[in-house]
């Protein structure tokens, strides 16, 4: 038997617009984090294996150069700059990068989307956790355009945590309701 069959009629199972406490919704963001690490890390190790050989090296090298220009002149973006400009990609390693990218900033977006939209407010890390979006006044899930903006807002701050993410998710901690950003723009 259900849960909703032991209800009353007029009872609906809705959730408590009680806030969660802001340890919870932290480890359940840090564990949906981890998740997303993981997944981007698979998509950088395996979307190069589908290219040739030589595309593979070029790309490979490309990266090593870049993490030791890091390690020589950290935060010295003019470096950064003149590599990229000196850096003569062959049109496939170009294409690689610009699939790379599309698919690390659209992941995060469409990982937070789908729990949002499709799992009544509940991604892997909120549903572990017994949590869930709901909207202010009616405690039901987002409706569509509110599941996008939110996911949109909290996929780019998973992707840059500092400043903007760090900003996004301390924000809970100076309001009653332990709302962050995302929160507040989605209501």
């Amino acid at each position: 038997m259900s849960l909703s069959s032991h209800l009353a009629p007029d009872e609906s199972p809705t959730p408590s617009s009680v806030p969660p406490a802001w340890s919870r919704r932290m480890v359940a963001f840090g564990m949906d984090f981890i998740l997303l690490s993981v997944f981007l890390e698979l998509i950088r190790f395996t979307l190069p294996q589908l290219f040739e050989r030589e595309v593979q090296e070029e790309f490979t090298t490309y990266l090593h150069r870049l993490n030791e220009l890091q390690a020589e002149h950290p935060y010295d973006f003019s470096v950064f700059e003149e590599f990229i400009r000196s850096f003569n990609p062959s049109p496939q390693v170009s294409m690689l990068f610009l699939f790379m990218s599309l698919l690390i900033f659209l992941f995060p977006i469409t990982y937070f989307f789908i729990g949002e939209f499709f799992f009544s407010g509940k991604s892997l890390g909120k549903a572990t956790f017994g949590l869930q979006t709901v909207r202010v006044g009616d405690s039901l899930p987002p409706q569509f355009l509110a599941s996008l903006g939110r996911s949109m807002v909290k996929g780019f701050a998973s992707l840059i945590l500092l400043p903007l993410g760090f900003v996004n998710f301390v924000s809970a901690l100076f309001n009653p309701d332990r709302r962050c950003l995302h929160d507040f723009l989605s209501r």
